[in-house]
């Protein structure tokens, strides 16, 4: 369940770090980056909810509480910059390494409900980090 809490922290700091993102936009782009910012974070509070409720109860384990999990996301938050290409960027590689994460979870799992739903959550990912690719071109 380590690497599931792990998925959890993850999607937390993906959803933070892209509103940081959003209320940091500013300039001639301000308006694209601020409803891309609100794009990446769109959804995640699901996948959260499901992620608890499916492979932690689901599985009959104790979900973990919100205190545990944000305690665990202080250390891993990134600080939005003033330079928004950089936080892009940033943002862009913690997407790629969390669906790592993923594609690591499905292995060691290898059960069709489980991997059902992280597949779902790899494939908004994948999205939201070809939105930002294009934007850090």
């Amino acid at each position: 369940m380590n690497k599931l809490f792990n998925l959890l922290k993850s999607l937390y700091c993906i959803r933070f770090f892209a509103k940081d993102i959003h209320y940091a936009a500013k300039g001639t782009e301000f308006f694209s980056d601020h409803l891309l910012a609100d794009r990446v974070a769109d959804g995640l509070d699901n996948f959260i909810d499901d992620i608890n409720e499916n492979l932690y109860l689901g599985f009959e384990e104790k979900a973990p509480t919100s205190a545990e999990v944000l305690l665990g996301v202080v250390d891993s938050l990134f600080v939005a910059k003033d330079d928004i290409k950089k936080n892009w960027e940033t943002l862009y590689n913690y997407i790629k390494e969390t669906e790592e994460l993923i594609y690591k979870i499905e292995e060691e799992y290898d059960i069709p409900q489980v991997n059902s739903l992280l597949d779902s959550i790899a494939d908004d990912l994948q999205k939201k980090k070809g939105l930002i690719w294009r934007r850090i071109l």
